[in-house]
C-alpha cells in the first residue's frame, strides 16, 4: 500500500483547500503554502499538513492510521513493513467506521 499516493487522493477528492489547477497552478492550495501555493504533498514526500490532518485525514481512519504509523516511524528512523501497514488498515477497519443509521420510511437500520 502507496500511503503517498493514497493521501493525494483523499486532498483531491475531499480537502476544501485543494484546487486541481488555479490561475494556471497546478495543484493549488490556498491555505497552507508553499513558495509556489502548491500543495506540500504534491511536491514533497512525507509531508505533513496541520489542516488536512485535524479536518480532512478523520473522514479515512485507516488511512490516519497508517499516516501517523508512517510519520511515526521515520522519526524513529526506520520505515513500516507491508506486513504492518496491512494490520494496521485491518484493525482500523473491524474496529471504527460503524455509524448505523435508520431509515424512517422503510423503518430498516443500514
Amino acid at each position: 500500500m502507496n500511503i503517498g499516493k493514497s493521501v493525494k487522493k483523499l486532498v483531491i477528492r475531499d480537502c476544501a483547500n485543494y484546487d486541481e489547477v488555479f490561475n494556471n497552478i497546478k495543484d493549488y492550495c490556498c491555505r497552507e503554502w508553499t513558495k509556489d501555493y502548491r500543495c506540500i504533498f504534491f511536491i514533497k514526500e512525507n509531508a505533513k499538513c496541520g489542516y488536512f490532518e485535524k479536518a480532512v485525514l478523520p473522514m479515512n481512519t485507516q488511512l490516519e492510521a497508517l499516516y501517523q504509523a508512517e510519520h511515526q516511524a521515520k522519526i524513529e528512523g526506520r520505515e513500516l513493513s507491508n506486513q504492518s501497514k496491512e494490520l494496521i488498515a485491518e484493525e482500523k477497519s473491524l474496529v471504527s467506521g460503524k455509524v448505523n443509521i435508520h431509515c424512517k420510511k422503510c423503518k430498516k437500520t443500514f
